[in-house]
């Protein structure tokens, strides 16, 4: 395996984060998959190529002239990447399931029954997170630790389309209240991963399996009430 700066991580997938264990070689397809999870996972905007701005016209003088008209349900392609850009865990740009829904496959299926029981579908999971992070205002991904995919075509239940990750993460509560309590200033630093199974027709995330250490984090944040067997998570 190797590891990947967050330039590399950025030029190739999209997503500004280091990896630290990786695989050396993928197929296209397998690119694809890594490319829909991680843009799920990302917590900012991806950066354009330093390179980008040789592709822009040369200025030219102003000529008024009436705007392009798109017809209704249609988008011009800078608007499509703003959209593409809205992941599960972007404080600002997280605005509930919507803001995943072009990464999911249709009857997609979340799991993480100790940390979000509520949620069933990776929107619902977005949706949920989105509460979080409104008290979470700087939270945000600090790396991926290992992120691996498996391809298999020959499996004779069908094809198996797996991305696996584990990722660092931090959060202070600086932003909204968190279920009656009131920001605490606190900083808390924690891990988390998942499983993803991939949609074959689609090529988008049809099963996600999340764990991550709500204890270590609640208690960081002081969200956590009572000692020992009468610990409750707020």
């Amino acid at each position: 395996m190797i590891s990947l700066s967050k330039e590399e991580t950025a030029s190739r997938f999209g997503v500004e984060k280091a990896i630290e264990h990786f695989p050396s070689n993928l197929t296209a397809q397998e690119e694809k998959y890594v490319k829909t999870v991680l843009q799920y996972m990302d917590v900012g905007l991806p950066k354009p190529p330093r390179s980008a701005s040789l592709l822009l016209p040369q200025p030219r003088p102003f000529l008024p002239s009436p705007l392009p008209a798109f017809s209704h349900g249609t988008l011009p392609s800078f608007c499509s990447l703003a959209l593409s850009s809205q992941t599960a865990y972007s404080p600002t740009r997280n605005t509930g399931g919507k803001s995943v829904a072009h990464l999911c496959a249709p009857s997609n299926v979340f799991e993480a029954r100790s940390t979000f029981p509520t949620a069933h579908t990776a929107e619902e999971y977005a949706e949920s997170h989105s509460h979080v992070m409104s008290a979470l205002k700087d939270l945000h991904i600090i790396s991926f630790q290992v992120v691996n995919v498996k391809v298999r075509a020959d499996l004779p239940g069908g094809a198996e389309n797996l991305v696996s990750l584990r990722y660092e993460a931090t959060g202070s509560h600086i932003g909204e209240a968190h279920n009656g309590i009131e920001p605490t200033g606190k900083r808390g630093r924690w891990s988390g991963a998942g499983n993803f199974v991939m949609d074959e027709e689609s090529g988008l995330i049809g099963h996600w399996w999340k764990d991550w250490d709500k204890m270590q984090m609640w208690k960081q944040l002081g969200w956590v009430r009572g000692k020992d067997e009468e610990v409750e998570f707020v």
